[in-house]
């Protein structure tokens, strides 16, 4: 039995629906592989991201141990630098009197002074004190001539015979400011300025 025009329709319907169908299926299955690809990648992406952060935790771990070690290291060579410092100052009071002047001219002269400044020491240094740098007798305010002359003209620096409570060194005083050359504040002084040097050394060498 011939074919109507409608059965023909429907047989077109159909073999066309098979076709969209088809294609439909293939566009499928390229979107499937695309979002599988996709989320490969992502995955691929945080595992970099992954492995980035954890070398960066690794490498500030190691920054952190180097420093710590540092730290470690320079409080060692604080311990000894001060044992040190501390065993040299003490052989202050034993030095000869040609050594001791030399000593005190040179923080003096360091000290940019007017010259009309006093001194003061502890009472065991007074008498030491008194011949190494000057050739006048005791009294209240004595002229320091050897040091003056040793100076220049302008000065005129006096030692007083009141003790100062020192442990060692002296006391320059004037209406203006006051210079502690004591033994302590030598010692504070000099590790303050290493203090600064090793903060340095800490925080430029370790990386």
């Amino acid at each position: 039995m011939a074919k109507t025009i409608y059965d023909k329709i429907i047989d077109k319907g159909k073999e066309d629906a098979k076709v969209i169908l088809a294609d439909g299926l293939k566009k499928l299955e390229q979107l499937k592989l695309e979002q599988i690809e996709e989320a490969k990648n992502k995955q691929k992406d945080e595992l970099k991201k992954q492995e980035a952060l954890n070398q960066s935790k690794k490498q500030a771990a190691l920054i952190n141990a180097r420093r710590e070690a540092k730290k470690s290291e320079i409080k060692l060579k604080q311990a000894l630098l001060k044992e040190t410092v501390e065993e040299a100052v003490a052989k202050l009071d034993n030095l000869k009197q040609n050594e001791l002047f030399d000593f005190v001219l040179k923080l003096v002269k360091e000290d940019d002074l007017s010259g009309k400044e006093i001194i003061y020491v502890n009472k065991k240094d007074y008498s030491k004190y008194l011949a190494t740098f000057s050739s006048k007798k005791e009294g209240d305010l004595v002229e320091l001539d050897k040091l003056n002359n040793a100076l220049g003209k302008k000065f005129e620096l006096r030692l007083s015979n009141k003790p100062k409570d020192l442990d060692g060194g002296f006391y320059i005083v004037s209406e203006k400011y006051d210079i502690n050359h004591s033994y302590s504040a030598l010692v504070d002084n000099f590790l303050a300025k290493l203090e600064a040097d090793l903060n340095k050394i800490l925080f430029s060498e370790v990386k």
